[in-house]
């Protein structure tokens, strides 16, 4: 059953003090109906190592994560896992025989017969909440800090509301999120008797109170929410990306107040976590619940669509936004159906879009409309930007007119050459010169190494890493950026 509190209590295992003293090695993966071994096996291996894995060899990845895991003792939690193929699962763990005794793995799942072929490690379904506990959980969310016995007439009309929830922990923690600081009887009333509690189940997988949920959010959420059905299940995300992403579709309106458009978005942000529409995840990230995703791609009908390896999709001729999660190697055959699109390149003369603010990459080109100076014209570009292709860069003074010294909101720079200049690396110090106009605020090494508290650059220069840099032109960078 979804929403019971399988992956919560997982989470709350392997956060454990006590659980992290125990083993050498934790790591998580989301697994999902979208069963990939590959994919599985490399979370594994790269949150057993800290370090990022290239290879997409199922046989190689298998292999280095046996060796890392010999004679240690780990703890794996595979969330979410659909497949019931018991080869799968047997192929799965079989690096897992080289750790040591007492290695854990826990295995959270919906489908009973995934844990009937796991023979050799108990099973332990969790059972709905009583209706007194599911009251007490859509209270704390709905009352905070005050005691809902202030609140006598609520009190009634919450635990009608909690008995429907049918005990998911999710269900009376999402409505206890709209019903949040709205202390009236009325509002209450009009969520326990509204027609979406009566609806069949063979109409909708939607659950009940989350489809309440979406019914109540002000429009300005409503548009918000269901863009984020472009994201992948499981998809960890920062709040800072989904604020401009937000901005960039134009969801977000100036406030009436003075506040600027990331400010409000930032409120709209903080007003679907409050709801429990979206989780605090690992990292400072955030994360979408399973269900609150399929609610999202449900209510997202005609506006928003999100082609996943191996799933083929009939809903994108009209759609308005679409998300495309790409597998190795096959970018273009999924985008030939799109012979119809109006652009499917970074349109040239970027600098008529005085208003952008999010701009993650920008290709050099040698031609007008794309050359570095394009991007003098924004002067409201935030976040991190990439300047791809340097290479392209004719003279270094036209770097000049990037006028990024004064871009003051960009908060990471990256500036990269292709490794076919390697040799030039006096030309690629004077271009870099020219587009940052160092300051003595700047602190970083030429191997893409900050240096100093206060930086206000982050430049990632691949000079150093190139196999035909010249020492000391890069001994020269990093004395300079250091000054």
């Amino acid at each position: 059953m979804g929403g019971v509190g399988k992956t919560t209590l997982a989470r709350m295992l392997y956060n454990d003090d006590r659980v992290k003293e125990h083993f050498t090695f934790k790591a998580w993966a989301c697994v999902s109906e979208d069963y990939d071994a590959i994919r599985v096996t490399k979370t594994l291996l790269e949150s057993v190592t800290s370090k990022p894995c290239n290879t997409t060899d199922l046989n190689l990845l298998q292999v280095e994560l046996r060796e890392q895991l010999r004679g240690k003792k780990f703890l794996f939690v595979l969330d979410d896992l659909w497949n019931e193929k018991y080869t799968d699962w047997n192929c799965l763990q079989t690096p897992f025989t080289s750790g040591a005794r007492g290695s854990k793995v826990i295995v959270t799942t919906r489908n009973k017969n995934i844990a009937s072929f796991m023979q050799n490690v108990p099973t332990q379904p969790l059972e709905p909440l009583s209706h007194e506990d599911c009251w007490s959980l859509l209270a704390k969310h709905a009352f905070g800090n005050v005691s809902c016995s202030a609140y006598p007439s609520l009190e009634e009309i919450g635990k009608k509301i909690a008995r429907k929830c049918n005990g998911l922990p999710l269900a009376a923690q999402t409505l206890g999120g709209l019903l949040r600081s709205r202390l009236d009887s009325e509002v209450w009333n009009r969520v326990l008797n509204n027609s979406i509690w009566d609806l069949p189940s063979e109409k909708s997988d939607i659950l009940p109170a989350l489809g309440l949920s979406y019914h109540y959010l002000p429009a300005k959420l409503k548009r918000c929410f269901i863009y984020c059905s472009i994201f992948p299940k499981d998809y960890e995300f920062k709040v800072e990306d989904v604020v401009f992403l937000w901005m960039a579709e134009g969801l977000i309106s100036q406030a009436e107040n003075g506040d600027n458009m990331e400010e409000v978005a930032k409120e709209y942000f903080d007003e679907l976590l409050s709801r429990s529409l979206f989780q605090t995840s690992r990292k400072s990230s955030f994360v979408m619940h399973d269900l609150i995703n399929d609610l999202a791609v449900f209510m997202s009908k005609g506006f928003c669509s999100r082609l996943e390896g191996g799933r083929e999709s009939h809903e994108v001729e009209r759609v308005r936004r679409l998300s495309y999660a790409r597998e190795d190697f096959d970018v273009a055959p999924k985008f030939e159906p799109f012979k119809e699109a109006k652009c499917l390149q970074m349109p040239a003369q970027m600098s008529r879009l005085k208003s952008l603010r999010t701009l993650t990459a920008f290709v050099v080109g040698k031609s007008i409309g794309s050359t570095i100076g394009e991007l003098g014209e924004l002067p409201h570009l935030q976040g991190k930007l990439s300047i791809l292709k340097l290479q392209n860069v004719v003279d270094a003074k036209d770097a000049v007119q990037a006028n990024l010294k004064n871009k003051n909101d960009l908060k990471e720079l990256e500036l990269a050459w292709d490794d076919e200049d390697s040799d030039d690396s006096e030309k690629k110090w004077s271009v870099s010169n020219s587009a940052i106009s160092i300051t003595g605020e700047t602190g970083v090494l030429g191997d893409g190494r900050v240096g100093g508290m206060d930086t206000k650059w982050k430049w990632r220069s691949r000079l150093s890493s190139s196999p035909g840099a010249d020492p000391k032109c890069v001994s020269e960078v990093e004395r300079k950026l250091a000054l």
